[in-house]
């Protein structure tokens, strides 16, 4: 029964040496190598009083306990290499999260800097706008006022202009005034008629109406 059971281990053995299996598989194959090994030892002790120890038995469970060991010692190097390989992909995958994180942290400041760059642009071109619209309304206010003064400027004028004219006319109707005062006189000098309170009296009539046009022209500038 141990022989038949060692058999059928060894072909099983064949099949899960080909690849690497699950450790519960191996741990299971090697209880029931212990089992196999176990009534071995019990069919040999009860033999061993008629034919003597089963050498050959033995040795092929020691070879399938030897095989069984170097598989375990395999899967052990299968399973660090797995191990490595894991904690190598977790690694990467660990810094390609890391790379992501930082790309975005860094979309998200620029994205942050240039939404504040384009407020403060914002609010630069409404104040600019708000200076603009204040130096529109001072310069229309200033244009409003100077055209004012020019009109009052220009009304002042033509009133001078009248003064002027009335001030000029009057001068003319006193320079003939006195030019008939003064031929008026040296009549009255050639003929030799006029006595010398006369001729006085006529001097300063004709003095009198030079003050009197003196002050004319100067109320009248």
């Amino acid at each position: 029964m141990a022989e038949d059971l060692l058999s059928s281990l060894e072909k099983s053995f064949q099949n899960i040496r080909k690849e690497i299996r699950d450790p519960l598989d191996v741990l299971k194959f090697e209880k029931n190598l212990d089992y196999a090994r176990k009534l071995f030892w019990e069919n040999g002790e009860n033999s061993l009083l008629k034919i003597g120890e089963p050498s050959a038995l033995a040795k092929r469970f020691m070879a399938l306990q030897g095989e069984l060991n170097e598989m375990r010692a395999e899967q052990e190097m299968y399973l660090d290499y797995k191990q490595q390989e894991f904690r190598k992909k977790e690694e990467e995958r660990l810094e390609e999260c890391n790379h992501q994180l930082r790309q975005r942290r860094l979309t998200n400041a620029l994205n942050k800097q240039e939404h504040e760059e384009e407020h403060s642009t914002a609010r630069i071109l409404t104040q600019q706008r708000s200076l603009q619209s204040e130096i529109s309304s001072s310069l229309l206010s200033m244009a409003s006022i100077l055209k004012q003064n020019a009109l009052s400027f220009t009304n002042a004028l033509v009133q001078d202009a009248h003064v002027i004219q009335r001030t000029g006319e009057t001068l003319e109707g006193n320079q003939t005034k006195l030019e008939t005062t003064n031929e008026r006189v040296m009549k009255y000098v050639r003929s030799k008629k006029l006595g010398f309170w006369k001729r006085l009296s006529m001097v300063l009539t004709a003095v009198v109406a030079f003050i009197v046009m003196l002050f004319i022209i100067h109320f009248t500038k």
